[in-house]
């Protein structure tokens, strides 16, 4: 074979990518985002590989070709790229991790794949328009990249996803094929697949727990290989679909459907006493697959008994779907059944019999005249109202107004509850009603006493440790206490008792606050915010019978807030990735009871010792409020003393 014409055109590719200063080539600034031995790129681009547009590898220094063997440690410009399809694939199948700061592609690029390469995507990146398949294989992702919306193939086999919510929010509307086997997911809840065809989850080897996820009839394959289930919960039409669908499998010598005999494991022996605890019934879809049976529930799970059964008896993180499927189906049918949503610009129509339902003609003893009120500026925002700071007759109060949008009856009469409920309350340990104002139902407002130092949330987040002495937390400490001792004593159980519902102020004192609906669901203290959950106590979580004890673990997560001046937990991370832990994983380990927030070396020892107690388990260990209250005083004095 005669070399010299290629020996030639080489020279002429050097001459060419070198003849011109090096400021000329558009890699260079990877210089510093490369190591000395790694400066090396891959592109498709017609003024650096030639006029056809064939991929050549760069020194992104100067960018002279280099031979197209050396290994690039970078993805540069595919613009010129003379296919709609390419599929980046390591050496070796050895993972890689690449730069793609100045990665980009044909806007008419159909289908692309990286396979064992890491890398990171930068904000300036956008995915071409008409990409409609997308494939990542062992490239070691914890999180999924954001995708087009194009996007009818996407598979991310072989990495190391685990985040449920990822599924639930960041599919493309579009998609058909998915393929997420070989992850490191420990459950799958409340997910929508009805516009899949084919399902991939084979090779899960942590995934246990299966519960909420629907199919439709356009379902083909689904991929349940070398799994080791040991619950998978299901409404009875899913449970038809996956019936029929064995069926089809078997007419189709097993080609449109992978069920494994291993598909259960052994732990599914109890499946009867959980399903059963569900209301359910333990089911097979084909009796000729003894291995694979399925929970057949009704339409609606109790909470607690999902709770309860997953605390008991699988992992924690396991549990983190099902206690929060339950929690949002249970929250979520009632809005359903309710019926009774309006559009954020439009006011609420409700029947002549819904109204009468309404006891609001309680609340004309504490009726003002709205003509007297003027609106400032918003102070905070909840999961169903808003906090506004504004002057009545002179006097500077906060009026709180439930959102215009969502709001139904059900919690419209909770608004008119908690408002009754305030009116009944005389405690210097209270925020006071001002009193109530409406035109009609859906305008009603509620205003208060306007306290000026914010809440202890934001206090703490806004001072370091060194800058508040626990003489002067003791005060914010014994006001909250003596505020539980006054609604024991009546019986009244608070029920979302966090620092942001503790109020300060400059001369009134510290003050509890917001005895209202935000706590109803536990879908909106998952979304808006730091979730509600993080004080609440184990029994209110797994929605069983509480007491008055729920609000003493309460207080005891707000004596570590005291402590470390963080929200419970936010210290918390991934032994894997080193990320925070999410809400939903907290969650689990809440309900279970096997986590305590920490503490600041300096803290009190008494203060250590009465929050021990109040984050007890078992709510008949904890101290009352009068104990606590107690404790407090005595303690103080001994701080005077010394």
């Amino acid at each position: 074979m005669n070399l010299c014409p290629a020996i030639l055109l080489l020279l002429v590719a050097f001459v060419a990518s070198t003849g011109t200063a090096s400021s000329a080539c558009p890699y260079t600034a990877l210089q510093t985002k490369l190591p000395s031995n790694r400066r090396v790129i891959v592109v498709s681009d017609t003024k650096q590989c030639g006029a056809q547009g064939v991929p050549c590898v760069l020194d992104v220094t100067n960018c002279s070709v280099l031979n197209n063997d050396t290994d690039w440690f970078a993805i540069g410009s595919y613009l010129n790229y003379p296919d709609t399809y390419q599929h980046f694939i390591a050496d070796d199948d050895k993972l890689l991790n690449i730069n793609v700061d100045l990665m980009e592609f044909r806007p008419d690029m159909t289908s692309l794949g990286f396979s064992y390469f890491n890398f990171a995507l930068p904000n300036r990146f956008q995915w071409p328009q008409n990409l409609s398949q997308l494939h990542f294989t062992g490239n070691n992702f914890s999180a999924m990249l954001q995708s087009p919306s194009t996007i009818h193939s996407l598979s991310y086999q072989d990495n190391q996803l685990n985040n449920v919510t990822e599924l639930q929010t960041m599919l493309p509307p579009p998609l058909q094929i998915l393929n997420i086997g070989k992850n490191a997911y420990e459950y799958l809840a409340d997910l929508n697949f009805n516009r899949l065809t084919h399902l991939y989850l084979h090779e899960n080897h942590q995934l246990r727990d299966l519960a909420n996820i629907t199919f439709s009839e356009k379902l083909q394959y689904l991929d349940l290989s070398s799994l080791a289930l040991e619950n998978w919960f299901m409404d009875s039409t899913t449970f038809d679909l996956l019936s029929t669908l064995v069926k089809r499998g078997k007419n189709a010598s097993g080609q449109n459907f992978s069920i494994p005999a291993t598909l259960v494991g052994a732990n599914f022996t109890n499946a009867t006493s959980k399903c059963s605890q569900c209301n359910g019934t333990c089911s097979q879809p084909d009796a000729n697959i003894p291995s694979f049976i399925v929970c057949v529930t009704g339409t609606k799970l109790s909470a607690g008994a999902i709770a309860g059964i997953v605390v008991g008896a699988i992992a924690f993180a396991a549990m983190v779907g099902i206690v929060v499927f339950c929690y949002m189906r249970k929250r979520l049918k009632k809005l359903e059944q309710l019926n009774l949503v309006y559009g954020l610009e439009t006011t609420p129509t409700w029947s002549t019999g819904e109204e009468a339902g309404l006891t609001i003609q309680d609340l004309e003893l504490v009726k003002l005249d709205e003509r007297d009120l003027n609106l400032h500026k918003k102070l905070g925002h909840g999961a169903f109202a808003d906090v506004w700071l504004a002057t009545f007759q002179g006097r500077s109060v906060a009026v709180k107004m439930l959102h215009r949008s969502n709001v139904t009856v059900k919690q419209l009469q909770s608004f008119v509850d908690e408002i009754k409920l305030l009116a009944s309350f005389d405690s210097p340990y209270i925020v006071q009603l001002v009193g109530a104002m409406w035109t009609r139902p859906s305008d009603l407002k509620c205003l208060m006493e306007f306290m000026n130092g914010g809440d202890l949330r934001d206090f703490l987040a806004t001072h370091r440790q060194d800058q508040v002495s626990w003489e002067d937390k003791y005060a914010h400490i014994h006001n909250i206490v003596e505020g539980l001792v006054y609604l024991h004593s009546l019986n009244i159980i608070h029920r979302d008792l966090k620092s942001r519902n503790v109020l300060l102020d400059s001369t009134k004192g510290t003050k509890l606050t917001d005895f209202g609906i935000s706590k109803e669901d536990l879908q909106e203290t998952m979304t808006i915010g730091v979730g509600t959950f993080r004080w609440m106590a184990p029994e209110v979580i797994q929605d069983l019978h509480y007491t008055v004890a729920a609000d003493i673990y309460s207080f005891g997560m707000i004596l570590s807030e005291f402590s470390t001046h963080r929200i419970p937990y936010d210290d918390l991370k991934n032994t894997t990735n080193g990320q925070p832990v999410p809400d939903s994983a907290i969650l689990v380990k809440v309900a279970g009871g096997s986590i305590k927030p920490n503490f600041a070396a300096d803290t009190p020892e008494w203060i250590q010792d009465i929050a021990m107690q109040c984050l007890s388990v078992d709510p008949e260990a904890r101290p009352t409020a009068i104990q606590l209250s107690h404790v407090v005083r005595t303690q103080f004095r001994r701080m005077l003393i010394v």
